[in-house]
């Protein structure tokens, strides 16, 4: 086994022999990329950009919602599959993901384009794995959603291993489109599990998306942060 390019290998366990339970353990350090200044000053921004996009106030899906009114806006409203549609007539947001995707519109850094809540074939087995794709601002802003995942992954809250991927995009479409999904699975889960995990996500993805900010925040302003503040953003929630 070979190491990542600039990465060291540091220990391989592995047993090749029958026994009950095999193991393999693989502990890798990635070198990182030195930084200038500038670079970590833009990462910075960043973050700020993030925390200061998520919409507190006024309508998340429109600016012209008629029914938006301060502090009203929630992601449960009945009227999100027809406002957050380009087509409201023929192509209106999917019940069961529209949460989900309300709450990626609120956080500000990240523009929804296409979602999907999964479905059922003719036999009753899972057809089409939910999703939600979108654009976003900054590649640190689809790191810091990804950490988020995977924090709820490890925290085993979600029923499925969700993930943040690169997917398809339209040749003469120069901005690049992320997908949040389950990965696929030999043994699928049953659709409503699916869509408990979306319900799960959509009802902490803001909390947890910023307490990553902090974390991440606190990691670029070290040594000049204590580790003791770093820590309270850590445990803070």
């Amino acid at each position: 086994m070979q190491s990542l390019p600039g990465g060291n290998l540091f220990a391989l366990s592995c047993s090749c022999f029958p026994i009950e339970k095999a193991t393999l353990r693989v502990i890798m350090r990635i070198e990182r990329q030195s930084r200038t200044r500038d670079q970590e000053r833009g990462v910075q921004e960043d973050i700020e950009a993030l925390e200061a996009s998520v919409v507190r106030e006024g309508p998340v899906c429109s600016p012209d919602c008629p029914r938006a009114r301060p502090n009203s806006c929630f992601r449960h409203c009945p009227h999100i599959p027809l406002i957050l549609t380009s087509d409201p007539v023929n192509e209106p947001l999917e019940q069961r993901i529209a949460p989900l995707v309300f709450e990626l519109k609120k956080l500000g850094a990240f523009c929804p384009c296409w979602s999907c809540e999964g479905h059922l074939g003719p036999d009753g087995k899972l057809w089409k794995l939910p999703a939600i794709w979108f654009f976003a601002r900054s590649v640190v802003h689809v790191r810091l959603l990804a950490d988020t995942v995977q924090d709820m992954i490890a925290e085993r809250l979600l029923n499925a291993h969700w993930h943040v991927r690169v997917c398809y995009s339209d040749r003469d479409n120069s901005d690049t489109a992320f997908s949040l999904e389950p990965r696929p699975s030999e043994t699928p889960l049953q659709l409503t599990l699916f869509h408990k995990d979306i319900d799960i996500m959509a009802a902490q993805i803001e909390k947890r998306i910023l307490k990553r900010c902090r974390e991440m925040r606190c990691s670029l302003d070290e040594p000049r942060v204590t580790q003791s503040a770093c820590s309270a953003a850590k445990t803070q929630f």
